[in-house]
């Protein structure tokens, strides 16, 4: 934290009184309540519990006096996005009950740090919500509506189908208008609005085989700890779970935790949010440093490539993210958007477990932003998408398991995007086995990009591919094992192939090379090819690494050092750092 800071410090706790003056004997008892009063350099220190807030300081700090909110030394606390649960539980069916509410909505519900999971078709399970099964829709399906005979019985009119339709790049969800048989009738279809000139086909047309989930239903209400909210009758509906009590059930009501919108040199340490986000929209020059967030967000209606975000945003100018943890997000665990922003020694782990066309860590429209020591893991689609960003560095990251419930997509991947000085570096990319999952993908028209010194195995789409056209890409000095192929490259339809400009050099690979031929192929020199032998494993041991450094070198001293690991460099390793 900053050292120059010289105003107040005030403390907070559960049991404490706004009336106190907020001294270390005589605490306030929110947090808000105390960031009204802060002035440049003051500290709020918070004693442990749980705060149900929105914290909103009223001002700016300055470089050298930062506004502090500080978790007190050895003390948990949390600052939650829920209200317990209010009224009378009655039973409506056996183990469900149900109670009446005065919100009119209800957008997710909590047991403590436990997610209830809305009524739901096939059932899940929410310690593992990247590992869902789903039904597969039957011959018939079309865009009018999908066929499914595999189901629970019951009226399932105004129930919510969440499809990965045709090529499933994306997913869409549709409310059931009516029903035909085994056929769910959509209340609007999924025809485009335009024509897709790119492919020659609409890739997302539904089809026999397509992948979907139905919920929000009291029909599908059949599991313990399901619950459905009738916004008609303002009525929850709760499976019961004999272990947790209804009384301590917490509905969603507020989205952030601390929203720092447009606020300057603000440092918050140590807290965990669950059921809310951090909100650092326009923001500059703020510190969030170990830091937890949990649910931070909850599922809602979805549509091919309009799939909104809702908290974890940063924006503005050199704000920094450090030590924190982001899990178990519906969409995007982070966005990060604005200049010179700065992700370092985080975990990003089971984000977008909804499969939508979102990222555990989405740096779209990003210019200058560093996501470096990074441990990202676990995700429906990539890990980190990264259109048009500009200056862009991924650096020491660890990535793996990408691409849960999607298809065709990179643990990394762009389209379109001038990288300007974009580099991605000593990062191992491993491990993503969904539907054709490449390790780091520049797909059509990206250029500008230098990435190196990379590690990258067992994926099951390419290691590295270079989507045409593909110009003044520098790819040089990576390790490429075991996976699908070591590159690839893909051209639209009526597209001439270019990969002009681009170099790629220095690269050990042990499957197949895929690049564009003729006058407009790439510059390929000094890689070399590695005998076929085991994969490595999920964590790989310096021997392993430095063996395949060792064991491949050219034997023409002019080509230079091949790979990731050069013999006579220093060891590397990715991923989050221990503090």
């Amino acid at each position: 934290m900053p050292t120059v800071c010289f105003g107040k410090t005030y403390h907070v706790a559960p049991s404490g009184d706004n009336a106190n003056p907020g001294s270390v004997d005589l605490p306030c008892k929110t947090i808000q309540h105390v960031a009204l009063r802060m002035r440049p350099g003051d500290t709020c220190t918070i004693h442990g519990g749980t705060y149900r807030e929105t914290v909103r300081p009223r001002m700016s700090g300055t470089q050298k006096q930062p506004i502090q909110f500080v978790a007190a030394e050895g003390e948990m606390v949390f600052v939650s996005g829920t209200e317990l649960v209010q009224g009378k539980w009655l039973t409506h069916d056996g183990q469900i009950l149900k109670t009446k509410l005065e919100v009119k909505t209800v957008p997710q519900i909590l047991a403590g740090e436990r997610l209830m999971l809305q009524a739901r078709w096939p059932n899940a399970h929410a310690d593992n919500l990247l590992e869902i099964e789903r039904g597969k829709a039957a011959p018939g399906t079309d865009y009018e509506g999908v066929v499914a005979p595999l189901r629970l019985p019951g009226d399932l009119r105004g129930a919510t189908v969440l499809l990965w339709p045709g090529r499933a790049w994306d997913n869409a969800s549709r409310v059931v208008k009516n029903i035909a048989g085994e056929k769910l009738i959509f209340d609007r279809d999924f025809r485009p609005k335009k024509k897709d000139i790119l492919h020659g086909f609409d890739p997302f047309k539904p089809q026999e085989k397509n992948h979907f989930l139905l919920y929000d239903s009291l029909s599908l209400l059949d599991s313990a700890g399901e619950w459905f909210f009738d916004e008609t009758a303002t009525t929850l509906y709760w499976k019961r779970i004999q272990e947790i009590e209804p009384q301590n059930l917490e509905i969603r009501v507020r989205d952030h935790g601390f929203q720092l919108t447009g606020l300057n040199h603000i440092s918050v340490q140590g807290i965990h949010l669950v059921g809310c986000g951090l909100d650092l929209r326009g923001a500059s020059n703020c510190v969030i440093r170990e830091c937890t967030t949990r649910y931070s967000d909850y599922p809602r209606p979805l549509d091919i490539y309009q799939n909104p975000d809702l908290t974890n945003i940063v924006t503005g100018h050199a704000n920094r993210l450090e030590g924190c943890t982001f899990a178990y997000t519906a969409l995007s665990g982070l966005t990060v958007k604005g200049v010179d922003n700065a992700i370092t020694d985080c975990v990003i782990q089971s984000c977008n477990y909804l499969g939508a066309h979102k990222a555990s860590v989405d740096a779209d429209n990003s210019e200058g932003l560093k996501i470096q020591y990074c441990t990202i893991r676990g995700s429906g689609r990539e890990l980190i998408h990264f259109k048009n960003a500009k200056r862009l560095m991924i650096l020491y990251c660890d990535l793996s398991d990408a691409n849960r419930l999607s298809n065709d997509t990179g643990a990394l991947k762009c389209w379109g995007t001038d990288g300007q000085g974009s580099v991605i570096a000593y990062n191992w990319v491993h491990d993503n086995k969904g539907r054709n999952t490449v390790g780091i993908y520049l797909d059509n028209y990206s250029k500008n990009f230098s990435v190196h010194h990379n590690v990258i195995w067992n994926n099951s789409g390419a290691g590295i591919r270079l989507n045409s056209p593909s110009n003044d890409n520098q790819i040089y000095n990576n390790t490429l094992l075991g996976n699908a192929k070591s590159f690839a490259v893909f051209t639209y339809q009526g597209k001439i192939p270019d990969q002009s400009g681009t170099k790629v050099y220095n690269n050990q690979y042990s499957d197949a090379l895929e690049f564009v031929d003729g006058k407009f192929a790439p510059e390929v020199r000094g890689n070399v090819f590695l005998k076929a032998e085991p994969l490595l494993p999920p964590s790989p041991s310096q021997q392993d690494l430095e063996r395949i450094a060792n064991d491949h070198q050219p034997d023409v001293a002019s080509q230079g050092k091949v790979g990731a690991y050069e013999p006579g460099r220093p060891f590397w390793r990715p991923g989050q750092r221990d503090p």
